[in-house]
């Protein structure tokens, strides 16, 4: 060579530039007749190349491996401490490597290239062995189950070729995330990897540029010009970016070639016309180099597209035995994540893989598909209960806006307003936002007046100093419509205590007043803000009787109603009723509440719903006077409740026979629901009953000690089908579960 072409293009190896040669790094994968191989071949092409050895693997903990041969043990004998040395037989090795080549490689046949990759990376033995057999990797690949895998190229090894297809360590530092597959230039790098074995065409031209200027007898010739050398190098077209592709080189390979390959050329066009055969031969010898990868290429990215599709294929009947899964154990359709919920990329990853659903897969995937489930039906709960809680909040701010205007009108316009200066929206305005959870003055805060922020300063945990200031800022504008409400604002926690079941604490410290005292003073003082404060009854639907003031099925609220119509004790108080009704001493006429054990909201509850089935169920019974009502049998309406003072008095329930209620409860066990259970005969909701949100934090103490009937909702079913349709044997389609 005649002077020297810039390198900076391409760095050399450090060791390569002390010793004055080329470097071609091998990686820690080649075999050594791999190594010799390719060591030889380059040789060919100039003796200054030096070939760096792979790098050898240590042992796993660092200490070298113990000596062949039976270890000898001692053990203690006698009381002088004598030692005598015993040799522990081993059992003789069976392994792998020991079994006969022609077994090994019809072994082979049924293993994956992967399975030989994974079984290679095992142990150090294995290592050595499968890489010493050539044959095994081709039986491999030859009998995987793989289709149109082209035949393994001569320049690679079958171990590289596996590797290549099928592995995922990097072919230049080892790592295990080698996502840079090139099949024209047999590449299988990482990201850092890639940037440095990998030229672009660019930058492959400028090196080519150098070399050829450096060597004038190589311009002589056409055909090792700068265009004409390319074409003798394998190259392959990747992504840039966008849609834009760009032509890659492999570095090793074009370093090789200029180093090498060029000044035998150069050196053949020297001889003259005598070389003019060799030097034809050398070029299509290139040629048909690059053209066999090329086809190599385009092979394996066909190979690669049937393996996808194979993969998707895989993937979609595991998805498809998952989901089939997860409907026989009771989970909805709906109730699975979609494309649009963050959760769904976690949810592809669980679901879309190749591998095939095992018993034990199963057992261990189910676990993270029921949390994920739980946390979709929380999100999406959340997200449920913000509009809900927005459209309530928008409501209460109505209300007010509209409590504000109607305090600026005239006297004579205040009254046609619909109500809205009346105590009864205060009440609506504070049971609403109690039962809500919203925090009043979060949500009047730059609307209210002084009035309402001065009480809104003063205010505690209970709306009842809201309460009385409101009715006192109310009292000067419409006096003619609240003139009880002075008197009514002395008996504020009477009124919360009665009306709510205890919703609020007594703020003026005073003892709860006597159940028959309330009752007496509203009946007196009045009955007509009584009925018109807590708005209609749940049995508003019935026609009031004549008497408005002794009004027996629109009260101003179901509880006080009932209780109105029970006869209680003079020393009865509301906090002794959830007692009462646990011990059956107050008990309905279907007598359900003697085995349920009750609280009193739930069996108000109760009394409700069978009034309104009643009504649904014969439309002729609106029809009859009041006491014909209070004659029926079975009805649930005010005045039907028994009390009892002696518990040895108590009538005994008719529970159903073992066997209908078996039946029962593995219906309701095998949906999967607990609620949402209706009658098929009658469509009446059968487990529908709510909760007590109206319970102080001390009543809810309370009520934790009182035994319900959460657990056992076959009772009140087969109550049903006895009670209302005379139905004792219990048939599937009795009862219909609604979404």
């Amino acid at each position: 060579m005649q002077g020297e072409h810039n390198l900076a293009v391409l760095d050399a190896h450090p060791e390569a530039e002390a010793a004055g040669s080329l470097a071609i790094p091998v990686p820690r994968d080649a075999t050594q007749n791999e190594h010799h191989r390719f060591g030889e071949r380059l040789r060919k092409w100039n003796k200054d190349v030096m070939v760096l050895p792979p790098l050898s693997s240590a042992t796993c903990d660092g200490h070298p491996t113990p000596p062949e041969g039976p270890s000898p043990t001692t053990t203690d004998l006698g009381l002088r401490a004598q030692k005598v040395a015993h040799t522990a037989p081993r059992p003789p090795k069976c392994f792998i490597i020991d079994l006969p080549l022609d077994f090994l490689f019809e072994l082979a046949r049924y293993l994956h290239p992967k399975d030989l990759l994974a079984l290679r990376r095992s142990c150090k033995s294995l290592h050595s062995c499968l890489g010493r057999h050539r044959g095994v990797w081709i039986a491999a690949i030859e009998g995987n189950h793989v289709p149109a895998l082209p035949p393994c190229p001569e320049d690679i090894s079958p171990v590289r070729y596996s590797q290549l297809l099928f592995g995922h360590t990097c072919f230049a530092c080892g790592r295990s995330n080698s996502r840079n597959v090139s099949y024209v230039l047999g590449l299988r790098l990482c990201k850092p990897c890639w940037k440095e074995n990998v030229v672009h065409k660019r930058d492959a031209c400028d090196y080519v540029d150098a070399a050829i200027a450096a060597h004038p007898e190589l311009g002589t010739d056409s055909r090792l010009r700068l265009p004409c050398v390319l074409e003798n190098l394998r190259h392959d077209t990747v992504p840039k970016g966008g849609n834009r592709q760009a032509e890659v080189y492999n570095k090793a390979e074009l370093r090789s070639f200029v180093a090498d390959y060029l000044p035998m050329l150069a050196a053949l066009l020297r001889c003259g016309s005598a070389s003019g055969g060799a030097l034809e031969l050398a070029i299509r010898f290139r040629k048909e180099f690059v053209d066999l990868w090329d086809k190599f290429g385009r092979a394996l990215a066909d190979v690669s597209v049937v393996t996808a599709l194979e993969r998707t294929r895989l993937c979609d009947i595991r998805e498809m035995d998952i989901i089939r899964k997860l409907q026989e154990a009771g989970y909805a359709t709906h109730s699975f994540p979609s494309a649009t919920d963050p959760e769904f990329d976690d949810w592809k990853k669980l679901l879309r893989k190749p591998d095939a659903l095992t018993d034990q897969k199963w057992a261990n995937l189910l676990p993270s598909l029921q949390q994920l489930i739980g946390t979709i039906y929380r999100r999406r709960w959340f997200e449920v209960e913000q509009v809900r809680i927005a459209a309530r909040m928008s409501f209460l701010l109505d209300e007010y806006d509209r409590l504000v205007e109607s305090s600026r009108l005239s006297v004579a316009d205040r009254r046609c307003m619909p109500n809205h200066a009346h105590a009864q929206q205060l009440y609506t305005m504070a049971v609403l936002a109690k039962s809500h959870q919203f925090d009043l003055q979060r949500v009047f805060r730059g609307r209210a007046t002084e009035m309402i922020a001065e009480a809104m300063r003063f205010r505690q945990d209970s709306e009842l100093k809201l309460f009385t200031l409101l009715i006192k800022h109310y009292e000067e504008h419409s006096p003619v419509m609240l003139n009880p409400a002075a008197q009514l604002a002395s008996y504020a926690g009477s009124l919360f205590k009665c009306m709510l079941c205890a919703d609020l604490e007594d703020m003026s410290a005073l003892t709860p007043v006597p159940l028959h005292e309330v009752l007496a003073h509203w009946r007196q003082y009045h009955p007509d803000v009584l009925l018109n404060l807590g708005g209609p009854s749940s049995l508003s639907t019935i026609p009031p009787p004549s008497n408005a003031h002794n009004c027996v099925v629109k009260p101003c609220l179901d509880s006080w109603n009932y209780l109105r119509a029970s006869p209680l004790s003079i020393d009865t108080t509301l906090d002794t009723m959830d007692d009462l009704v646990a011990r059956g001493l107050v008990y309905c006429p279907c007598r359900i509440s003697l085995h349920h054990r009750y609280t009193w909201a739930d069996l108000l509850g109760h009394c409700i719903k069978e009034a309104k089935w009643t009504y649904s169920m014969y439309p002729g019974f609106k029809d009859l006077s009041a006491e014909d009502r209070r004659q029926v049998p079975d009805n649930h309406l005010p005045g039907c409740l028994t009390v009892v003072q002696n518990e040895a008095e108590l009538p005994q329930y008719e529970r159903p026979d073992d066997t209908t209620e078996l039946a029962i409860r593995n219906r309701l066990q095998s949906s999967g629901r607990g609620r949402n259970v209706h009658c098929t005969l009658c469509r009446k909701a059968l487990l529908d009953r709510g909760v007590d949100w109206h319970a102080s934090s001390q009543r809810k103490k309370f009520l934790s000690r009182i035994v319900v009937s959460e657990d056992q909702p076959w009772i009140e079913v087969a109550h049903h089908l006895r009670t209302k349709h005379q139905i004792t044997e219990f048939e599937e389609g009795d009862i219909t579960f609604l979404r």
